[in-house]
């Protein structure tokens, strides 16, 4: 069994699979922990969830691998005090009475939700509330754990015989018979392996760094606000502390007048005054356009502002108190003087509407400087940290620039929407082959392969097809910035392919996919979509994606490049040390001439029918299709969370492992929208497919049915996270990764996202998202994954003459 400290190391590294080990390992203890705070089973769990979401996004707070159990029983008992505080009363007060609960039967939920009925839960927390908690968490560990105090003495850093001692003073607390339920109970009450599977579906792999960093981001942020705030408290305190000193001697020398036509003089200075802070404040929220400016302007008109105020102000009360003495001198050499009778601070309606006033003129004021504080605090960000420019081509291609001047280092990202669901019928494979050959090929300027070692002589080049799309890497010293470009617009407008090359990269095609076949820990997913996209979008019953790559010809490879490697199906990410204005003007002196191409209808595959086929693989694999939601863009949100969510349940699954190799689903790197929904099982060998699609169909219905409004706010949580954030924020990258590997990977999440948004802005697909609450995408989830939705595609090995 690993250690706390490998699973911290691989969790820091980006890995959730180790931290869902950490999961595993401490979910009984922090149950128990929430379950013994709060007496609600639901309850309990959620917070149990929320805590191991916070760890994840705060790993690199802990100082002390060693107090691992130690720090996550902290974040728990803090998310437990606040619970119970916004309920705002003891939690024993929510149980309803057993009577009320055997009235209303009908309505409880269904008894695969809950271990136990509501009725016996609300008899256990009777029974345990009773106990001190002392005692109360470690029989709550002690039941669910087997009856192990070895594990609940290491559970709760206790020695054995302690351990012992409280389980012993405990036990004789309950009475006999109440025991034994108890015991019953709470055996049955343990967080289940979907607990697991909950918190790593609210961050998922592809997210997992992106969600530090927005943590990160999320306390610079705060962090800024509070300095902000702190530098203007005595602003804010200064003029409060003025208007309630105002208050108090505008009510004061009300009361103490000693004429009528004094109470008079002395109300209209009240208004007049009262008029004069308002103006102020109003000022001051005009004086918020000149923010934008610099700050010495800003602090000349603010300096001013005030200096004015004051000087004003000053002159007023000035004035006012010498002709109230004026008043009270002329009233009493005529004798008009009386002593006025005074009504109380509250009885007094004038003294009501100054106060009223007053509590107005607070709001403004607090209101005023709160917003000044979070615009300072967000200007203080944008000046640390560059935003993303998005450039759009006059023949269609799109580009996304981020400066970071860190390292004297530059990543460019080439995207193409030439990926496997973009193959035309009986030319499986080819999307993969085409990607070596632009690689490998003469251009223009360049000999064959020359284009290719340049680049990695000056750094690093690379390229993967998916099923959507086609991706070229490269990683450069800034000053070659220039010719990457070069080269790119040279592999669009004057590639010159080969026999030649094509005979050398068709084995390495080949090389790739054995390797895949070969190895225990890999999988058909990348190369079964090949297949699949043959069969749903031609009807084709046999794919020979090994056999049919030797056929494909030069003119199979030109006409799929020339029909997808366009300006307007290619997406260009430039990240890194340059200056954005130069690299634009060098975008446009080589990527502007690019010819624009008639535009390609959008491939949306779809699928009507139950399909069983072959390919030339040596294994059987079964895909589960539901009808993909095409542009319709809540639908496909909605079923990307849930994806992200079934991804962590899929590696988790007992039953599921037992007969496959590996299992994989649609998910945010996987996108629904061009292809359906899908989920795919690769049968371990000697395993009958007919064994694979009944745990695959059990899996998929168990998590629709688990997915619930706390698991839904997490994983909509983890994909926000995503789309907001950026690795080169706030430092967050795991210590062994180097500045400039974390420039490629951040320039492979902008062009994620830019996919993943399909056409949307950013404004536009956050909205989106924001507004998908759990019972509107429950109920897309359900017609959508409904079984008579579902068609299945089954794959058996096959040789192609048995066609």
């Amino acid at each position: 069994m690993k250690s706390d400290l490998k699973l911290l190391d691989a969790s820091l590294a980006g890995n959730p699979q180790a931290f869902g080990d950490i999961v595993r390992r401490y979910q009984s203890l922090i149950c128990a922990i929430a379950y013994s705070a709060t007496g609600d089973l639901g309850l309990s769990e959620d917070l149990a969830q929320e805590t191991f979401v916070a760890a994840w996004t705060r790993l690199r707070e802990l100082r002390e691998p060693a107090k691992l159990r130690a720090w996550l029983c902290g974040i728990a008992r803090n998310l437990i005090s606040n619970s119970i505080r916004r309920r705002g009363r003891d939690i024993t007060a929510q149980a309803e009475p057993l009577e009320q609960l055997r009235q209303t039967r009908g309505t409880a939920p269904p008894p695969r939700e809950h271990a136990i009925s509501k009725e016996e839960e609300t008899i256990l927390w009777r029974a345990l509330e009773q106990i001190p908690e002392t005692y109360r968490e470690p029989m709550i560990l002690y039941y669910r754990e087997q009856q192990s105090v070895r594990r609940v003495a290491q559970a709760l850093g206790l020695t054995q015989d302690a351990a012992k001692q409280r389980l012993s003073r405990g036990r004789r607390m309950l009475k006999d018979q109440v025991a034994v339920f108890v015991e019953k109970s709470l055996s049955r009450t343990g967080p289940k392996k979907a607990f697991t599977a909950a918190v790593l579906a609210a961050i998922p792999a592809t997210a997992a760094r992106a969600a530090g960093a927005a943590a990160v981001a999320a306390k610079g942020a705060a962090a800024a606000k509070s300095a902000a705030a702190t530098g203007l408290g005595g602003w804010v305190l200064g003029p409060l502390l003025g208007l309630i000193g105002g208050f108090i001697g505008t009510v004061a020398g009300i009361e103490n007048t000693k004429s009528p036509r004094e109470r008079k003089f002395m109300v209209k200075m009240a208004w007049i005054i009262s008029a004069c802070v308002l103006v102020f404040l109003a000022l001051l929220f005009f004086c918020r356009a000149t923010l934008s400016s610099s700050a010495r302007n800003v602090a000349w008109v603010l300096g001013g502002l005030w200096a004015s105020y004051g000087i004003g102000l000053t002159a007023l009360i000035i004035w006012a108190n010498r002709r109230q003495s004026q008043i009270r001198r002329q009233d009493r050499n005529s004798g008009q003087l009386f002593r006025a009778t005074k009504t109380g601070l509250w009885k007094s309606r004038i003294n009501i509407i100054l106060l009223l006033l007053f509590f107005g003129c607070v709001v403004l004021c607090l209101t005023s400087f709160y917003r000044l504080a979070q615009h300072r605090a967000s200007q203080q960000n944008s000046k640390r940290f560059a935003r993303p420019e998005s450039l759009t081509l006059d023949n269609g291609l799109t580009v996304i620039l981020l400066e970071n001047h860190k390292e004297n280092k530059v990543a460019l990202e080439s995207f193409y929407r030439a990926g496997f669901i973009h193959e035309p019928r009986g030319k499986a494979h080819i999307s993969h082959v085409v990607e070596h050959m632009v690689i490998r090929c003469a251009t223009r300027s360049y000999k064959p392969n020359e284009s290719f070692m340049l680049l990695q002589k000056k750094g690093m080049a690379n390229a993967e097809t998916l099923p959507t799309f086609v991706h070229y890497d490269y990683i450069l010293p800034s000053n070659e910035l220039e010719l990457a470009l070069k080269i790119e617009s040279e592999r669009l407008t004057s590639i010159k392919f080969s026999e030649e090359i094509l005979k050398q990269e068709i084995p390495k095609c080949l090389q790739e996919i054995e390797f895949v076949q070969n190895n225990p820990q890999a999988g058909l997913v990348k190369f079964g979509l090949v297949a699949l996209s043959q069969t749903i979008r031609f009807g084709e019953h046999f794919v020979p994606v090994c056999a049919g790559t030797p056929r494909l010809t030069i003119q199979d490879v030109k006409r799929f490049h020339r029909k997808n490697y366009t300006p307007q199906s290619s997406l260009l990410i430039i990240v890194g040390d340059f200056d954005s204005q130069a690299a634009k003007r060098m975008v446009r002196k080589y990527l502007r001439n690019t010819p624009k191409a008639q535009p390609q209808p959008r491939v949306l595959v779809q699928i009507s029918r139950d399909i069983r086929a072959s390919w030339d693989f040596a294994s059987d694999a079964v895909y589960l299709l539901y009808p993909g939601p095409g542009h319709d863009v809540n639908h496909r949100i909605a079923l990307i969370l849930f994806g992200n969510y079934l991804s962590a349940r899929l590696s988790l699954d007992a039953n599921l492992k037992k007969v496959t190799k590996i299992s994989f689903c649609s998910n945010q790197l996987y996108p629904v929208g061009e292809f359906p929904f899908f989920i795919f099982a690769e049968a371990k060998k000697g395993e009958p497919i007919e064994r694979v699609r009944p745990a695959l169909k059990n899996l998929v219905g168990n998590a629709l049915h688990d997915f619930n409004a706390v698991t839904f706010s997490h994983t909509k949580l983890a994909l926000l996270s995503f789309m907001r954030s950026s690795l080169l924020e706030g430092g967050f990258a795991p210590p062994s990764m180097k500045h400039e590997m974390l420039l490629g990977q951040e320039a492979i999440n902008l062009g994620v996202k830019e996919l993943l948004r399909d056409g949307l802005s950013d404004k536009q697909f956050l909205s989106r998202l924001n507004d998908l609450d759990f019972k509107t995408a429950y109920k897309i989830l359900k017609a959508h994954l409904s079984e008579q939705n579902e068609k299945k595609v089954i794959f058996l090995a096959a040789k192609e003459q048995s066609r």
